[in-house]
């Protein structure tokens, strides 16, 4: 055999320039600004509904969330523990075709979505920054429900 019969190795490919199957290389993205997100306004979205004979305008639990700074389930905590009274005043309830109208649960209607009036939740802001939750806050909250919300709050 002869110099000439045997392979070339100077045009075999090394191993590490072959790419491995499935990956890719790194690309250098550039790095972006935060961007601020507008604010949202608790009184953007009011709802008209007649309570009482008379147009009332009424906004949800997350007006009530964003205006005073707590999450849902923080308002939800407080309702629990007697610091805020539960509204009666709710959304109607949308039924889908051959839904239960009952909930096993409750063993009644299952209630709709929360809502509030606007003097309340503005009252609500001043009570919050005058005072911290407790059981003179709760009385607070009472007699601010009474004053700005149509009905008796829920037990």
């Amino acid at each position: 055999m002869t110099d000439t019969d045997w392979p070339d190795f100077d045009d075999v490919i090394d191993p590490a320039d072959v790419p491995v199957p499935g990956t890719r290389p790194r690309v250098k993205h550039e790095k972006r600004e935060p961007v601020e997100q507008p604010v949202e306004k608790w009184d953007a979205f009011p709802k008209v509904y007649r309570v009482d004979g008379k147009d009332t305008e009424l906004f949800g639990a997350r007006a009530l969330c964003l205006a005073v700074g707590l999450n849902n389930e923080q308002l939800k905590h407080w309702e629990r523990r007697g610091w805020l009274p539960k509204t009666n005043v709710r959304m109607p309830r949308k039924v889908a075709w051959g839904a239960r109208d009952t909930s096993p649960l409750t063993g009644g209607v299952i209630p709709g979505r929360r809502l509030y009036t606007r003097a309340f939740i503005e009252g609500m802001v001043r009570l919050v920054n005058a005072t911290p939750p407790g059981s003179e806050f709760a009385e607070q909250a009472l007699d601010l429900y009474h004053d700005t919300m149509p009905g008796e709050p829920a037990p």
